[in-house]
């Protein structure tokens, strides 16, 4: 059985998160933007809350000021 924090193959999810953003541009900047997206919840959490959703709908603030690029 695997140990706390290790997966069953033996790689912590710490580890296994390195090994994908060395393979993966997309992977990196996706974990640096909610590195952004964590240090700005603690000043305010809604903007935080909204950077969020805006980047997870593949939105730029433009498109949001626009009111359009997203249909649910």
């Amino acid at each position: 059985m695997a140990s706390r924090g290790q997966s069953p193959v033996g790689h912590s999810a710490a580890d296994a998160a390195e090994g994908r953003g060395k393979r993966s541009e997309a992977y990196r900047d996706a974990r640096a933007e909610y590195e952004r997206i964590r240090a700005l919840r603690e000043i305010s959490p809604i903007a935080a809350h909204l950077r969020e959703r805006r980047f997870e709908l593949g939105l730029t603030q433009q498109a949001v000021a626009k009111g359009g690029g997203y249909v649910p």
